[in-house]
């Protein structure tokens, strides 16, 4: 028997997701690093832009389409099933897994918006599912939760207008040069700073 799952598993599973496909991505994020330490320019390679996409898009959809759930999901009993049960068969079809995930990727323009609409529903489908016809569902018994108008308006109207300003300025701050994408970022910069920094102190005590 399923049931609705709580908020907080399901941000647990998300961000449990989200560490994996940063393992997946790890190649990547080490070039882009070690690259900047070499020329001292915030720069990707189209390809390695394309690969960071494609994995984080096929880890969800497949695992989606292939077992329901993801590994995040999995770990905290987590189901995701269609709304267009065919019988006792409630698995996704290949389209809802890709509907669901291309959805959620416009958290990139709106933030936590669109998963915050969740709270105005009592079975916490938010803008994902209502496209692709989905929801996320969990087999721990739980009280039925409650529509909260006030926590879904307000976190929404915080984070919607924050996020298309970051949106707009990562947009802004790309330039394509071919094979690569520059991107001007402070805080990126701040950060490959601190970590050659430390590389180089790392170095000089060894010597």
């Amino acid at each position: 028997m399923y049931h609705f799952p709580s908020t907080w598993r399901r941000l647990i599973a998300h961000f449990i997701d989200q560490a994996y496909v940063t393992i997946l991505q790890a190649p990547v994020w080490i070039k882009i690093s070690m690259d900047y330490i070499d020329h001292n320019e915030l720069r990707i390679h189209w390809s390695h832009l394309v690969y960071m996409l494609l994995v984080s898009f096929l880890y969800e959809t497949l695992s989606l389409y292939f077992f329901s759930t993801t590994l995040g999901k999995w770990q905290w009993s987590l189901k995701v099933i269609s709304r267009e049960k065919v019988g006792e068969d409630d698995s996704l079809r290949l389209d809802q897994s890709v509907l669901r995930v291309l959805v959620s990727r416009l958290s990139f323009f709106f933030g936590w918006s669109i998963f915050a609409l969740a709270f105005l529903k009592v079975n916490r489908t938010h803008l994902a599912d209502w496209v692709a016809d989905t929801q996320v569902v969990g087999f721990k018994e739980r009280s039925l939760p409650r529509v909260r108008w006030i926590l879904a308006i307000g976190f929404a109207f915080l984070t919607v207008s924050e996020s298309l300003k970051t949106a707009a300025m990562t947009l802004q701050s790309a330039q394509w040069i071919k094979p690569y994408i520059y991107y001007d970022s402070k805080a990126l910069r701040g950060f490959l700073d601190d970590l050659e920094y430390r590389l180089e102190y790392q170095q000089d005590d060894e010597d």
